[in-house]
This record gives C-alpha cells, structure tokens and sequence, in this order.
C-alpha cells in the first residue's frame, strides 16, 4: 500500500447461478446448425478494512449484483471428407467486479460486466501433411473494462494504482491464417499470422472525486496491428532433431491510461533435441539475438523533485540457453 498502511484485511464473498442449454441439427449430410444458451446471475460481496499503526482504519463495504446472458448460433458445412466452412453470431460477457486497494477513490470502486457481440466465418482443410485454417471477425464491445494505471495523488508516486474500469463502448475486427505441412517427413513448417484493429470510444475517467480526464478514441492497449510465428523442425540422422522458431509483433500501446507505445520487435528461438526410448535431450536458447523489447509500460511521477510523468519500462527476458531432460514414465 506504498506506506499507507501497516496490514490490510479482506474478503469475498460470490455467489453464482447458472443455467444453460445447447441443441445441434443436422440439416443434411455435411452441413449442421447448433444453437446454444447462459444465464447467470452473479452477487459479489466484498469488505476489506486497512489500518497503519493505530491510525483511523479505511473500511470498504460494497455490493454487485448483475443478471448476464450469452448465446451462440453457428452453421458448419463439411463440403469434403477434408474441408468445411462455418459462420457464428455469438454473444459474450465478462463479469463485473470490485478493486480492492481501500486507497481508490470511490468512483473508481466498482467496475460494470462487459458484454460483446462477435460474428465469426472461417475455413478448415485437414490432410495427412496438411493443415489449415482461415477466420475473419468482428466484435462489437459495449461497456467494455479497460486496465487502467493513475497516480491519484499529484506528486505522490506511492498513490499510483491499477485497477479495473469501464469504457465506453469499441470493436474490434480482423483475420487469423494458421497452415502447417510436412515435407518428405523430415521437415514440418508451420505459419500463424494475425491481424487486429481495435477502436475504444471516448470515456470520462475519474482521477480523484474532483478530476475528470477523456481517455479513449484509439486503440486498445496492448493490441498489436500484426503478430506473426514461424516454426520449422528439421529431423536428421541418430533421432536428432533441430527447431527453429521466429516470432514478432507490432508496436502497441502499454496502458489504457496513457499514449506511451512499445517497438515492434521479433525473436528468434533455436532448440536441438534428442530422444531414445523414454529418454529426451533439449539444447535451447531463447532469444538469441538478446533483442531487447518492451512487455509493460507504467508513465507517472516519481522522481522529486518535480515529478514529472515519466515511462518506466518492464523490459522482456533477456538471452536464455540451458540444457532439459525428460523422462517419459
């Protein structure tokens, strides 16, 4: 609690009801429709209570009640003993919650569920050495909760907090491809590409009882435009086997709360394996280009004597290499 508070007590309480339902049809050979059903009603009782060294204690006492519902209905069309189609409208939701830090002012105390809807078209096509998949979506996010960081107090760098909040309303849209094959049972090659525009409406957030800031009105944090893997795994003589994995995506915000983006980046990924009987044998190494990249980014104040806002960054793991065995009973 950044020295506000000597120890800090608290406890949940959930009770959940639920109901659900699915039906599936087969309409004709190969092609099939399936139709399903939640409903749940959620109660959260939450109290917590902090005290520092005998000092008038912070006591929390709230409720959230909220009635959730979600659907799915989908077509499929097996055209071929190897290929289908199929398409969804579904809608989802994430449940409502409480932060618990006794220090957050009370606007920022309880978070509302998220609700979503997503339609979904796609396509499969599975052989022996082959295997692929295509999807396109879209989903339309009302009341969505954002991950949002804040420095409560100016120029107190111990008030700095993170929690839950609700945006607005957003969406988001965009395709996978996935396809792997094997060539002469030596070399099998796999590629996952993706691609993801998101939008979050305007918000009103509230900093402090008497402070309101517009966030909003760009991307999701933590939404790369690309992320793209590419593996290959090569088996050569004397049950060796050597792997080779690169993998990358674009820059992306760090934070709901702030404008501050990382780099994009790629990683490469190197491993020579061996096996026998029961017994396997892994060489690896991690990163070994030791590319240096951005995971998190926290911007406040915390170095006097001005505290201006600044970017600190959790950087990712460095270079790693090491040695696995396994023994498989």
């Amino acid at each position: 609690m950044g020295g506000d508070a000597s120890n800090y007590d608290g406890q949940f309480n959930l009770a959940n009801s639920a109901g659900y339902f699915q039906y599936e049809h087969q309409l004709m050979p190969g092609f099939s429709v399936l139709v399903n059903s939640r409903f749940e009603n959620s109660v959260i009782d939450y109290k917590g209570e902090s005290n520092n060294y005998g000092a008038d204690s912070t006591t929390i006492d709230v409720q959230t009640k909220a009635p959730l519902a979600g659907y799915k209905s989908s077509i499929k069309y097996n055209f071929s003993q190897t290929a289908m189609i199929y398409s969804s409208i579904s809608r989802g939701y994430k449940m409502g919650g409480i932060n618990q830090n006794p220090y957050l002012d009370v606007t920022n105390r309880i978070y509302e569920p998220e609700f979503n809807l997503n339609y979904e078209t796609g396509y499969k096509w599975v052989t022996q050495k082959n295997q692929l998949q295509f999807t396109v979506f879209y989903m339309d996010r009302q009341n969505q909760q954002v991950n949002i960081s804040s420095q409560q107090e100016e120029g107190n760098p111990n008030s700095f907090y993170l929690f839950t909040a609700n945006a607005a309303s957003g969406n988001n849209y965009g395709a996978e491809f996935d396809y792997s094959t094997k060539f002469f049972n030596k070399l099998i090659a796999r590629i996952d590409l993706g691609y993801l525009s998101t939008k979050v409406d305007p918000y009103e957030f509230k900093t402090d009882s008497a402070t309101t800031i517009i966030l909003g009105n760009r991307e999701l944090a933590h939404a790369p435009k690309y992320t793209f893997s590419i593996r290959l795994h090569y088996s050569l003589p004397f049950n060796l086997t050597v792997g080779l994995a690169l993998s990358g995506k674009d820059k992306f915000y760090y934070s709901d709360s702030h404008n501050q983006q990382s780099k994009a980046y790629q990683l490469l990924d190197l491993n020579l394996d061996y096996k026998v009987e029961n017994w396997s044998l892994s060489a690896w190494g991690k990163n070994v280009l030791d590319t240096r990249y951005g995971v998190r980014g926290f911007y406040f104040g915390l170095e006097p004597p001005n505290y201006e806002e600044k970017l600190y960054i959790h950087w990712g793991d460095p270079i790693q290499y090491g040695l696995s065995v396994k023994y498989h009973f």
